[in-house]
């Protein structure tokens, strides 16, 4: 990965991560971030999905976290694509 930002950031080039399986590490092993690499944060996103930690297969939840312009860039463009999450993920108790 210290290579992959070094290529980015000569190029300037943004990475986007898929960290699917970011807790599934065994035996100790945790798997490693892009953003832990120096410089990392500077042209490097990862994209996390509650699927695989929370057995939420179908949901298309995730969240993303890394360069805050690029998370920012993508935020506005999902804005014109996405129109809300299944009601289960945003379910709030109501007063009577």
């Amino acid at each position: 990965m210290t290579q992959l930002v070094a290529f980015a950031r000569e190029r300037e080039m943004v990475v986007v991560h898929d960290f699917a399986y970011a807790d599934l590490g065994f035996d100790g092993y945790q798997p490693p971030s892009i953003l832990q690499v120096p410089g990392g944060k500077d042209v490097a996103v990862e994209l996390y999905t509650l699927t695989k930690s929370f057995s939420m297969a179908g949901w298309r939840m995730g969240f993303l976290v890394g360069n805050a312009e690029i998370v920012a860039a993508l935020a506005k463009l999902k804005s014109y694509l996405d129109y809300g999450s299944s009601s289960p993920s945003r379910s709030r108790r109501r007063s009577r």
